[in-house]
């Protein structure tokens, strides 16, 4: 019987081999995992500093692996024992690696670039992701492995923080696509506001805002104010309501001109 799988987003890895993971949706066995994994990438994406400004995603590397792919594996490390490498390729290779699908809450992280390109997690990158996993029930098993591997994670732990509503697949573009296609530059862009414990983030195909208090004009403008008038630009069925405002007043306007000045 086939385990149930949960999409984590595609993999921007490539290992040269014929069962590279490149180009392939990734997945967990648990939706609640793959709910977490989602979380802790959005919030690498927009929190990590200069992460949002450079465009890197932090996106699953592999999730699940296929009987096949872990058979080549598998050879690949016997090869390193004959050759007097020791466990090098250990806990990718063998058959009770938590990546096969019977367990499925194996996570090899790793960055996907503006161009689409992959590398892996600097240090201090691979350590936000540690700390910043926990609360999320994702933890680095990796460190347990000889030698470590600052990549590896496994969801399903205790966590402390639920999910995040709302949120796109890893190394998905930062908004919710949805029957709306825009026809003009002028045009509404795709956009939808993320609510989690820590904040409230305004996300478009541009970047992202933090609903943080705006000067505008005179007036300072509190974050739940700009929600509320950025919910109903979301919510307008007229795609081109940014240049026929006729829902808005010249205050809310500017406002709105202000907020999207910020999205970055």
């Amino acid at each position: 019987m086939t385990a149930t799988r949960h999409p984590v987003g595609p993999s921007s890895y490539d290992d040269g081999t014929s069962t590279s993971p490149f180009g392939k949706v990734q997945h967990v066995s648990s939706a609640f995992v793959a709910a977490q994994v989602s979380s802790l990438c959005y919030e690498f994406d927009t929190q990590f500093p200069g992460a949002l400004e450079r465009g890197d995603r932090l996106t699953v590397n592999e999730g699940i692996r296929e009987k096949r792919r872990m058979e080549i594996l598998r050879a690949a490390w016997e090869t390193y024992l004959r050759n007097g490498t020791p466990f090098a390729a250990l806990a990718a290779a063998l058959y009770f690696s938590t990546h096969r699908e019977e367990i499925g809450s194996a996570l090899d992280f790793g960055i996907t670039t503006k161009d689409g390109s992959n590398r892996a997690m600097t240090a201090g990158e691979a350590e936000w992701v540690h700390q910043h996993g926990v609360p999320r029930g994702i933890v680095h098993t990796g460190a347990r492995f000889n030698p470590p591997e600052s990549w590896h994670h496994n969801g399903g732990y205790a966590y402390s923080l639920p999910p995040i509503t709302g949120v796109n697949q890893p190394g998905e573009r930062f908004y919710t696509s949805s029957s709306i296609t825009p026809n003009t530059k002028e045009s509404k862009p795709l956009m939808k506001i993320i609510h989690s414990p820590k904040g409230h983030t305004l996300l478009t195909e541009k970047g992202a805002y933090k609903f943080d208090p705006l000067r505008v004009g005179k007036q300072t403008i509190l974050g739940t104010q700009q929600i509320k008038l950025m919910q109903r630009v979301i919510d307008a069925k007229d795609e081109n309501v940014l240049t026929d405002a006729t829902e808005f007043g010249d205050a809310e306007v500017d406002i709105i001109a202000a907020v999207l000045r910020k999205v970055k």
